[in-house]
């Protein structure tokens, strides 16, 4: 089997996606360990003020995730054309940018927490336990971003796990610290927030351990040449994308502030109850993302070697490994729900409550998996307008049935984004041609 035809089998595919699958899977963990820690104290006002507050964390790193999503993107073309010196230089421009970023974050502290509190309303006590977790965990913003770029660099030369080696470390002792502060030295909302700042900046530390004694598997020679770095049109582009990406974030957060603003208008239980669906929901995107993130390091690869053919292949296999995973994944989530339940809260009204609602949550991957791989498609060839105007689109038609479906409750929040997952994958889909089209050679373009 000749090499370019051993990086799109199946099996290649597999032992991309595996590591990124299991890291991923311990993401959320973070995320679900606090809302347990929170979920088993006697007031259902700690999980909305946990949820409200990380909301707002994740619009502020999805913002960025230019910084994760297009330093892949350049990366994995820059790896399949060969090109260490501009591998060299993507990462130094994203974590300039990284940097300068996280520093305006905290000055900005203030008017964020104050506008965080205005948009998503919510009862007094969730409220003043939003804004202290915010007011703590702020801090963490810096290496939480220097952490994006760094693994997106990392993914774009399939540096799989390596990535996965800094995922597990990170998420494992920010869950580990949580589950101590709250347990363990009796804190509240301010252990969870605690246990985020440590994390991070220990994974921006290990992340300097594996650039400095791995420079030769990582093309690190040296620093880039200025000319090569304030390349023009390099920054150009990158500040495209990061345009792009962060509408399209926007419209993604405009979803789920949606969803936990009307739920907390129904009451601090409908709001636990939502916020226990979403923290399902990123448990299963993570995982999905697993087959995605191969996907977008293989598709920059082959842009970068002008290989179409192959592009159609990887791209297809991909769909169907995807699709494959999601039906898994549903049949775990259906069977595993009193586990998974009694795990998340003591509660009885709040497991009542979502009980009521888990056949949506059974229904999110076989919803949700192409959304995911279609934007590891994209994003591997750089092409964030699509992204953002797709994502846009899928939002608005949500927001109508949401509108429209206010007397339902619940199932109206849900229905909307069931229906708004699967929009953004098929949407996608429909510019698939551009895309190959990106790894077309001009000369095969211009004899068409």
């Amino acid at each position: 089997m000749q090499q370019a035809d051993r990086l799109i089998s199946y099996h290649h595919i597999w032992r991309l996606s595996w590591p990124i699958i299991l890291s991923n899977m311990t993401f959320p963990l973070v995320g679900a360990v606090g809302v347990a820690m929170m979920g088993h104290l006697p007031d259902p006002a700690y999980v909305g003020g946990v949820g409200l507050g990380t909301l707002v964390f994740n619009v502020i790193y999805l913002a960025f995730s230019f910084l994760r999503m297009g330093t892949t993107g350049f990366a994995s073309q820059a790896f399949g054309r060969k090109d260490t010196a501009e591998l060299g230089a993507i990462l130094l421009r994203s974590m300039m940018i990284a940097g300068l970023m996280g520093l305006v974050i905290i000055l900005l502290q203030y008017p964020l927490i104050a506008t965080a509190s205005h948009l998503l309303q919510a009862s007094a006590e969730t409220e003043m336990l939003m804004t202290r977790y915010m007011a703590i965990r702020i801090y963490d913003v810096p290496a939480s971003l220097l952490n994006l770029a760094i693994l997106g660099w990392l993914f774009g030369q399939q540096q799989m796990k390596l990535c996965m080696l800094h995922l597990v470390f990170v998420n494992l002792l920010n869950a580990s610290l949580a589950a101590f502060f709250v347990l363990g030295m009796n804190m509240t909302i301010e252990g969870v927030a605690l246990a985020s700042i440590v994390a991070q900046y220990s994974g921006l530390a290990l992340f300097g351990v594996i650039l400095t004694t791995r420079r030769a598997d990582l093309s690190l020679s040296g620093l880039p040449s200025k000319a090569r770095l304030t390349d023009t049109a390099k920054w150009r582009a990158l500040w495209q994308i990061a345009r792009d990406l962060s509408l399209r974030t926007l419209m993604i957060w405009a979803v789920e502030a949606l969803m936990l603003s009307k739920a907390a208008m129904m009451g601090d239980l409908s709001l636990a109850s939502i916020q226990i669906v979403l923290t399902m929901f990123a448990f299963i995107a993570f995982g999905l993302d697993g087959i995605a993130h191969a996907t977008e390091a293989l598709v920059g690869a082959f842009i970068g070697r002008q290989d179409p053919a192959r592009l159609k292949q990887l791209v297809w296999r991909s769909i169907v490994m995807s699709a494959l995973l999601s039906g898994i994944v549903s049949i775990v989530v259906l069977l595993a729900q009193p586990a998974i339940l009694s795990v998340m809260t003591s509660q009885p009204a709040l497991i009542e409550s979502v009980s009521a609602v888990w056949w949506w949550v059974v229904l999110i991957p076989p919803a949700s998996f192409l959304a995911f791989l279609m934007d590891g498609v994209f994003v591997g060839a750089s092409q964030g307008r699509k992204m953002r105007d797709t994502t846009i689109i899928s939002a608005m038609i949500c927001f109508v049935i949401i509108w429209f479906g206010a007397g339902w409750g619940l199932d109206a929040l849900l229905a909307g984004f069931i229906v708004y997952l699967i929009a953004r994958g098929v949407l996608l889909s429909l510019y698939m041609n551009s895309v190959i089209a990106t790894a077309t050679p001009q000369q095969q373009q211009a004899g068409r």
